[in-house]
């Protein structure tokens, strides 16, 4: 059965049958397609009941749909136990499964930390703030929260778009050398095109520095992908830099003392 599309099946899979007792709800209501009449608008509640209960004892989504019979739309748009920890420790746990059998390490985009933490048994699975609307972190991801009290153009608190920007931010934080750095601030080049550095860091003696923040991988395959772009972007930043008469420089994760 497609993990996407709705069952016919006509009996009840047995692991839902107890589910639909305990909510006294029978299958063929339960299967029940199409729209409701507003004598039956109860059933959608208990449906979602169903679905819920499924859902917080840590059922994936394929497993729901096989069980219930459901899309998977349905299911996701019935449950009310989004982010469950159970449902986050059978992700956390498939991901590991299927990290360690290593599949793609030969792949070139798969970085020197990535291969260190599968090694030590890191899979990041789970997200650091699921609640956030700006996505996943924690792990591999974006939109991370930091705290930057030298930030001189995104306030104290604000969202960088990597855990690698997010560790330059604590690098940045600590060193008593910097005064105060922006982030992302837009720069005019003389073709009237804007670029978007990561960094620009001024520090105790006046000198400012910009900075890119970019993964291993990146650099030593220029021509893969998207890196190609990428390239062009920090060729620019850095003339920019040095028609501005400022340091260059760009931090990987060996920079940032993540290997």
């Amino acid at each position: 059965m497609t993990s996407g599309k709705r069952s016919t099946i006509s009996t009840p899979h047995p692991d839902l049958v107890p589910v639909l007792e305990k909510h006294g709800l029978s299958w063929s209501l339960f299967s029940k397609r199409g729209r409701l009449p507003k004598a039956l608008s109860w059933v959608k509640e208990k449906r979602r009941d169903v679905i819920t209960e499924l859902h917080q004892a840590g059922m994936a989504w394929k497993t729901m749909v096989d069980v219930t019979g459901l899309s998977q739309g349905a299911i996701q748009r019935g449950t009310r136990a989004m982010w469950n920890e159970a449902s986050r420790r059978n992700r956390q746990e498939s991901a590991a499964r299927v990290g360690v059998t290593r599949k793609g390490e030969r792949k070139p985009w798969l970085s020197a930390r990535l291969k260190k933490e599968w090694a030590e048994g890191k899979f990041y699975a789970l997200l650091e703030d699921p609640n956030s609307k700006f996505g996943k972190c924690g792990g591999y991801g974006t939109w991370c929260k930091v705290t930057g009290l030298k930030c001189s153009n995104r306030g104290h608190q604000f969202r960088v778009r990597s855990t690698y920007e997010r560790e330059a931010v604590l690098r940045l934080e600590k060193d008593d050398n910097v005064v105060s750095y922006e982030y992302e601030p837009p720069l005019v080049l003389p073709m009237g095109r804007r670029i978007y550095p990561d960094f620009i860091i001024t520090n105790a003696q006046g000198d400012v520095q910009l900075v890119e923040v970019k993964p291993q991988w990146v650099l030593l395959n220029p021509t893969l992908g998207n890196n190609t772009k990428q390239i062009r972007r920090l060729k620019l930043a850095e003339d920019y830099a040095n028609q501005s008469s400022w340091d260059f420089e760009i931090w990987t994760e060996k920079a940032l003392g993540l290997l």
